[in-house]
């Protein structure tokens, strides 16, 4: 009697589990991907969660998995637009339809750009010899496989000549890639120390104060769409002239006016950010440790960067990130502080704070002046450049530091050895081509005021 019942049960699984099963699981048939003139079907599909003939489990399962791949999609920077819709053919069965709008890949740069460390800086002075020109060639996706290609010629303040090349994907999988880069510099002005918390330059018109060869290669290892390793070796050489050796005997190490270094550098990215450009929300991580060897001592740096984007509603926005910084090189060449690229207070943008070690808070709260929108130039019939979209974001801002001179070596460095405050608010303008342009108005610590441009996202 025990055994008809189990059979009973047994049979009725078999019937009716599988049924139900079927109602709610979803059969992904096709995957039709539209647009990609250029752009090789294997590299768009590396970007999704999803394959065909995959089993999802539900509906709104499938509508996130899309949604990531969107957002995926558009942070590989090769397209302006991605669209997917998901197409029913009965009601277990889907086509997925991707149609991509691609960006222009081949871009000779006019090269006009500012010597200094920010336009503020520059504008400071708006002294037209502290710019550079040239021409950078930049061919990106280059073979619809997402290689770039870079050619580099530049003149002016720096003399510049380099090529790169990046390659994503080597093997089958598409989970490791390699690179490459060379160039060589040559400066008739170059910044030699800071003093007050300034940069001082010296310029000779006759003669070359610094001759720089850089030379790397670099290898890649991308598990999964959100993680990444990348491992460089790096040569470089450097030549200084007398005068600057007599300026400052701490420019390169051990008072030498010429040093080649070889290093090894180990960076650990995980982005989970729902648009790299401009993120709203998700978070980012990044560690890079870098082991130098000069004249036979090496040398110690390690950064930790952590970015974290929360949406409070559909207007109001919060982005916060942490940086911290420590290296044991004390030559001034090597070791630079707050000032320099990201890295800067906001309200500081006219110094820079040099030392060891330091770290950096920044806070941003933002509210949707205009959400994301579409618009068409009628003229230009060309997508790539006729369809476009922006966006405006109003923001209040705080920053904190502090940073760390352990040997005191810099006169007046001021700043160092003390919490470094920033506070204030301006206007976000997003557009296509992953441009943001932001103008902002803080107080720093000092209490001086001052309206800055900049032409990236600030976390």
């Amino acid at each position: 009697m025990l055994v008809r019942f189990f059979c009973a049960v047994l049979f009725c699984l078999n019937i009716f589990i599988p049924s139900l099963l079927r109602a709610d699981t979803i059969f992904v048939k096709n995957i039709i991907i539209e647009g990609n003139k250029i752009t090789k079907e294997n590299i768009i599909a590396r970007e999704l969660s999803f394959k065909i003939n995959d089993t999802i489990n539900s509906d709104s399962i499938l509508i996130t998995k899309t949604s990531e791949a969107k957002k995926n999609l558009l942070n590989t920077s090769l397209f302006n637009f991605v669209d997917i819709n998901i197409e029913k053919l009965s009601e277990s069965d889907v086509n997925i339809r991707i149609k991509v709008t691609e960006r222009w890949y081949l871009w000779p740069y006019p090269i006009f750009e500012f010597a200094d460390r920010n336009f503020n800086v520059w504008w400071d002075s708006k002294a037209l010899s502290r710019t550079n020109y040239g021409v950078q060639l930049v061919l990106e996706n280059f073979r619809g496989r997402k290689e770039t290609f870079k050619f580099l010629f530049k003149h002016g303040f720096d003399q510049l000549y380099g090529i790169s090349y990046t390659k994503p994907y080597i093997n089958k999988k598409q989970t490791i890639g390699i690179s490459f880069a060379t160039s060589y510099t040559l400066n008739h002005e170059i910044n030699y120390k800071s003093f007050d918390n300034k940069t001082i330059y010296l310029k000779d018109n006759d003669k070359y104060l610094e001759t720089k060869i850089d030379a790397s290669i670099g290898l890649t290892i991308r598990p999964n769409i959100k993680l990444s390793h990348s491992f460089r070796y790096d040569y470089g050489y450097i030549s200084i002239n007398d005068t600057i050796l007599k300026l400052n005997d701490n420019y390169l190490l051990n008072a030498e006016s010429d040093q080649t270094f070889n290093a090894i550098d180990y960076l650990i990215k995980y982005d989970a950010r729902d648009f790299k450009a401009y993120p709203l929300n998700g978070y980012y991580f990044d560690s890079e440790y870098n082991l130098k060897l000069i004249n036979s001592n090496f040398y110690n740096q390690l950064m930790i960067n952590f970015r974290k984007y929360i949406p409070l509603s559909k207007k109001i926005f919060i982005a916060s990130g942490v940086s911290l910084k420590a290296d044991d090189n004390n030559a001034y060449l090597y070791n630079k502080g707050l000032g320099y690229k990201r890295d800067y207070v906001r309200g500081y943008e006219y110094y820079v704070i040099e030392g060891n070690k330091y770290f950096l808070i920044k806070a941003n709260l933002k509210y949707c002046l205009l959400k994301k929108n579409e618009g068409h130039i009628s003229f230009i019939k060309n997508e790539k450049f006729g369809k476009y979209h922006y966006a405006v974001y109003f923001n209040l801002f705080a920053d904190i530091a502090y940073i760390y001179d352990k040997n005191n070596l810099l006169k007046n460095n001021v700043m160092a050895n003390r919490l470094l405050n920033g506070n204030g608010f301006g206007i976000d303008f997003v557009t296509y081509y992953d441009k943001v342009f932001r103008f902002e108005y803080s107080i720093n610590h000092k209490n001086e005021k001052a309206f800055f441009i900049h032409f990236m996202t600030s976390i």
